[in-house]
């Protein structure tokens, strides 16, 4: 647990949250931000960032990248299952 409990907001995690949400195409991707907390795990962060390389690295390589129709499966997934 972080202590104090308002670090994410003494240091301008939500905005930085807020902001990601308003770029979000999707309600998922919405969700998914929601979840986001501060992770002091070193390991994590540097999984993450190794993640955020490499699609930078396609984004400044002129890979497109989809950006609509993402539809929300979900309901779909629970029937298959």
């Amino acid at each position: 647990m972080i202590y104090p409990k308002d670090f994410e907001n003494k240091i301008g995690f939500k905005s930085i949250k807020d902001r990601l949400t308003e770029l979000c195409i999707s309600e998922m991707g919405k969700e998914f931000v929601e979840k986001m907390r501060f992770c002091p795990d070193i390991r994590k962060i540097k999984t993450r960032l190794s993640q955020i390389e490499d699609f930078l690295s396609l984004l400044q390589n002129g890979i497109p990248f989809p950006v609509r129709d993402y539809n929300d499966l979900r309901k779909d997934f629970h029937l298959l299952r």
